[in-house]
Order: structure tokens, then C-alpha cells, then sequence
């Protein structure tokens, strides 16, 4: 009951429409009444009193009855889907702001969160469908009950006894339906997952001669989703089937009864005729109150990956009272921070110090933690023990949209999206002007290749920057960063794929930033972090070395061996 109520909460806020919408499906409701009772009225007069006089009339009445069916059946149509897609646009804006709320490790992969956003939020839609259904087809039913016992009240009793053949083929239908919603979900999403992974990875699958590997696989889930797709829809239509066919039996029995009344004399022939129609309309609303359920099952069993998103706690959230960080220039501070991601520590009681406006490098072999402390800066994970510090500020104090307006990053591969450039580099700051824009390319190096193409700054560019070389997106990637106000500059292995020239570029950038802003780089290559202010040396997620580059070297230490090792000369 809480689960339905949950999911039928959807809806309320759309009330007023669905009322309207009932009002609608009321009126619908007496028209298979009216119908009946024209059409007894019409074998009365031919049959009976051998009347003609009557017959324009009546055959009007009933064209100008369905005519205004049609009429209201295109009007709740138009309301009852404007409702379902209404709801379904709310609720996929709140799941797709999951994204942006829970952190990397809480949520599902790419692929199957796009099926959950689209195809699972789509199901949604059928619980309109199952409202429109549970009112108009119980109306409809009464409406034609009431119709045939006024027809032929001796057989009218027996109508009760078609009631029983809706309830089991409900929950069966129910049932059935549930388990293969589940089935479908998971063939869609396996579809999802593996085709947004052959679409971003396709270089790497040509690459390698691997296409034919790859479509076998695709066809297998393929396969798998449509014969998952193809169980649904056919269980679907077995409880209405089922109503259909138990009806059938029941109405040949009454009209086999009736026609025993009517050469006994104790039914009229119209009579009969009136009941008939009665009965047969009322198999269709049976069958469609027996897809009630079933409606409602195969949209809950969709919306369960729905609904455990939703309901996930974010790992990360603002305080109820954030602290306001300080004006002017910020001071980045890790006080005896500790970390794991339950395989052992990645920082053990890390401490480090970054003045105002100093240029921080940090280094050290792959797992040494180095990223992990970026993060932790940024809030996208939180500390197991110590604190990180912002301006003085705990980063756990700040408001996330504070904090991170407060750092500008620049990831290891910038992300291009398929928009044009300069919306690419205005990302962080939307209402920055061409003439902003412009200086921020200029400072990242990038200004004269872009003025060299044919629509400059509007060029468009594909989705993933597949029209770039990964220099040149990394450069408006960095372009992006140094565009915003954020007095806090982190540069995530930005220099790591890149070639010579585009990092040199980079550090240009960085160094008329110097002072600016203060600036936390970390890097592999080391001839990107000798003109840093302070190196720090991470090893087993401890600082084990601290100075600049001379410093390092000349001490003959960890930095002094990595560096000759990059060089490919002795250790000094």
C-alpha cells in the first residue's frame, strides 16, 4: 500500500486536470448506455410495432452519440497525456539531478542510468492509463448493469457471476507482469551500458580490429532485449484474454437462458436484444479493469531502479548553516587527513600547507594519493579522518556551491562538449563576455587556432571534441578554468597526455596566474612542476619531501631519483 501510494503521489499534484479528465470519462461512461437503450428502441419499432416513422431519429441520435464520443475521447486523451508526460519530464529532471548530487561511487554506469532516465521514467506513464482505466471502466460497467436490468431484470442477476472472472486474471496478469518489468529493465539497461560503451570506446574498438567481437556482443544483449520486450507484451494481453474468454462462455449462457424466456413468452425479443448488447459491451471495460493491476505492476517493477536512486542519501551534502568563506585570497590547508576506499589507506595522516597565491606541485608514483587529496579538496569525497581545509574554512562547513564556484579545475582530459566554443569555455561562467572569452583563450594559448577557423569561436564542435587534438582541447579546457573568478586554481595531471608545446603553454598560463590565484598542480611529468613555487613529494599517501626543484635535487631523495629517471641520466 505504501509503495502505491508513493507512486500514485505522482499524480496529485496534477488534480485539477485529472478531475477534469474524470468528468470527461463520466460522460463516456453513459454513452454504450444510450446506445443500448436507442438500439432496443429501434428493433421495438421494427420488430414489435412495425414503425418507420421513428427510424431517421434514432439512427441520428445514435451518430450524433458517437460523434460526441469521439469528441470527449480526444479530449481526455489530450489531458490524460499532457498529465503522463508531465509527470514523466518531473520525475526524470529529479533523477537526472541525482547526477549532480550523488557522488561517482552511489551511482549506477552510464548506460544503465540513461535507461533509467528515459525508458523506466517512461513506464511511468501507464499509471495515468491505470487511472483513467480503474474510473471509466467501472462507470461504464455500472452504466450498462444498470441498463440491462432495466432491460430484462429476470436475467440480470445472473450478470453477478462474470464478476469473479475479473479478479484472477488480474492478479495473475499482476504477477506476470511484475517479474517481467524486472527482466525487461535489466535487458534494457545491459543494452544501455553496452552501447554507450562501444560508441565512446569505438577508436579503441577499430583500433584493435575488434568490431566483429563487439557486434557479437551487442547482438547478444540486443537479442536478450527484445525477446524480453516480446514475453512482456505477449503476457500483457493474457489477462484480458482470459476475462474475454471466461465473459464469452458466460454470455452465450445467458443469451441461451434469454432466448428460452423470449418463446416462453416472458421476455420480449427487444428485450432480449437490449440485454444482449448490454452484456457484450460490458466485456471490453471487464477485460480493461483486469489490466488495472497490471498496468500499475509492470510501471512499479520499472521504477524500482527509479526509486533507489532517489532515495539514496547523497555521500556529500551542504551544511544546514554553512560557514561563509573569507574575501581575498585563499589558503588551502590538509590536517592529518586519512582515507581509504577499503583496500587500505590511500592518505594516512596527510598534513600539507598552501599559502595565498602560492604554486603548489605535487608528485609521486601512480597510488601515491595525489588525486585522491584534489578530491578531497573539492568535496567529491569526504575525509575518514582530519580535515581539509579552505580559506581556514572546513571544506565540510562550506556551501558545495561556494566551495566549488571557490576552485576552478582542470582535469586530467579536459571534457569538450557538442556545443560551440565558446560555450565550451564559458561552462563556468555563462554570462562572461566575447571580449573575456577571448582573453581567456589568448591566456591558455589556444586564441590564434581558434581564430584560424572559418566560424572562429561559434565553431561547433563534435560530441567528445572528436574535431580536436587532445592539446588543443586540454587548452580550452584550461581556458575554461582561468575564464571563472575562482581564486583557487587545481590542475589534476592536466600535462599528462599532452605534447611538449601544450604544455609549455600551460605553464605559461599558470605562471601569469602566479600570485593571482593560488594553485595546486599534480603531475606526472616533472619538467611541468620545476617552475612551481613548492614540490611535495607523496609516498603511501604521506608527504615525504618538500621544496623546489633545486632543493629536491640537490638533496639526492626520492624527487632526485624520479627526476633522473625521466631524464634518463644518473641520479645526481
Amino acid at each position: 500500500m505504501k509503495e502505491l501510494k508513493r507512486y500514485l503521489g505522482h499524480f496529485l499534484p496534477h488534480w485539477p486536470l485529472l478531475l477534469f479528465a474524470t468528468v470527461l470519462m463520466s460522460l463516456m461512461a453513459l454513452v454504450p448506455g444510450a446506445v443500448v437503450l436507442l438500439f432496443e428502441q429501434l428493433l421495438e419499432d421494427i420488430l414489435q410495432n412495425s414503425r418507420t416513422d421513428r427510424l431517421g431519429q434514432i439512427a441520428a441520435a445514435i451518430g450524433g452519440i458517437y460523434l460526441l464520443s469521439g469528441g470527449l475521447t480526444l479530449w481526455r486523451t489530450w489531458l490524460t497525456k499532457r498529465i503522463a508526460w508531465r509527470v514523466t519530464t518531473e520525475l526524470r529532471e529529479r533523477l537526472h539531478q541525482a547526477t549532480f548530487v550523488l557522488s561517482t561511487d552511489q551511482q549506477a554506469t552510464t548506460g544503465e542510468r540513461i535507461s533509467a532516465a528515459t525508458h523506466d521514467v517512461d513506464e511511468l506513464q501507464y499509471g495515468v492509463s491505470a487511472v483513467v482505466t480503474a474510473v471509466r471502466n467501472p462507470l461504464t460497467l455500472l452504466v450498462l448493469g444498470a441498463t440491462a436490468f432495466y432491460m430484462a431484470p429476470m436475467l440480470a442477476p445472473w450478470v453477478l457471476l462474470l464478476l469473479p472472472a475479473l479478479y484472477f486474471p488480474a492478479r495473475l496478469g499482476g504477477r506476470l507482469l511484475r517479474n517481467r518489468g524486472v527482466q525487461m529493465r535489466t535487458a534494457r539497461a545491459a543494452l544501455m551500458r553496452v552501447m554507450q560503451e562501444q560508441l565512446v570506446g569505438r577508436r579503441t574498438i577499430v583500433a584493435f580490429g575488434a568490431e566483429r567481437a563487439e557486434m557479437a556482443r551487442f547482438h547478444t544483449v540486443a537479442t536478450a532485449d527484445k525477446e524480453a520486450k516480446v514475453r512482456m507484451e505477449v503476457e500483457r494481453v493474457i489477462p484480458p484474454t482470459l476475462v474475454q474468454a471466461i465473459s464469452s462462455i458466460g454470455i452465450g449462457f445467458l443469451l441461451w437462458f434469454g432466448g428460452e424466456q423470449v418463446v416462453l413468452g416472458h421476455l420480449e425479443a427487444s428485450q432480449l436484444a437490449g440485454f444482449s448488447g448490454a452484456i457484450v459491451l460490458m466485456s471490453r471495460p471487464l477485460a480493461g479493469l483486469s489490466e488495472v493491476w497490471s498496468l500499475l505492476q509492470r510501471s512499479l517493477a520499472a521504477l524500482e531502479r527509479v526509486y533507489e536512486t532517489l532515495d539514496a542519501l547523497p555521500a556529500v551534502v551542504s551544511p544546514e548553516q554553512p560557514t561563509p568563506l573569507p574575501e581575498g585570497g585563499l589558503a588551502i590547508r590538509w590536517e592529518n587527513v586519512s582515507l581509504s576506499f577499503g583496500e587500505g589507506p590511500v592518505l594516512d595522516s596527510f598534513s600539507l600547507d598552501v599559502a595565498v597565491g602560492e604554486w603548489v606541485a605535487i608528485v609521486g608514483a601512480t597510488g601515491a594519493g595525489k588525486s585522491s587529496a584534489l578530491k578531497l579538496l573539492c568535496r567529491e569525497r569526504d575525509v575518514d579522518a582530519g580535515a581539509v581545509f579552505l580559506g581556514g574554512v572546513d571544506v565540510r562547513d562550506l556551501a558545495l556551491t561556494k566551495l566549488r564556484s571557490a576552485i576552478a579545475l582542470v582535469p586530467q582530459s579536459g571534457f569538450i562538449f557538442a556545443r560551440s566554443i565558446a560555450d565550451n569555455i564559458r561552462m563556468g561562467a555563462p554570462d562572461a563576455s566575447d571580449t573575456e572569452v577571448e582573453a581567456a583563450a589568448e591566456s591558455a594559448g589556444i586564441a590564434s587556432f581558434i581564430q584560424g577557423l572559418p566560424d572562429g569561436y561559434d565553431t561547433l564542435l563534435n560530441e567528445l571534441g572528436t574535431r580536436l587534438s587532445g592539446g588543443q582541447a586540454q587548452r580550452i579546457s584550461m581556458a575554461r578554468a582561468l575564464l571563472t573568478d575562482a581564486r583557487v586554481l587545481i590542475l589534476d595531471e592536466a600535462t599528462n597526455q599532452v605534447d611538449a608545446p601544450t604544455e609549455s603553454a600551460i605553464i605559461d598560463a599558470l605562471t601569469l596566474q602566479r600570485g593571482k590565484r593560488t594553485i595546486v598542480m599534480v603531475a606526472h611529468n616533472f619538467s611541468a612542476v620545476r617552475n612551481a613555487d613548492r614540490i611535495v613529494v607523496l609516498e603511501a599517501g604521506k608527504v615525504v619531501e618538500s621544496g623546489t626543484h633545486a632543493e629536491l635535487v640537490s638533496r639526492r631523495g626520492s624527487y632526485a631519483t624520479m627526476w633522473a629517471a625521466q631524464e634518463g641520466t644518473p641520479c645526481p
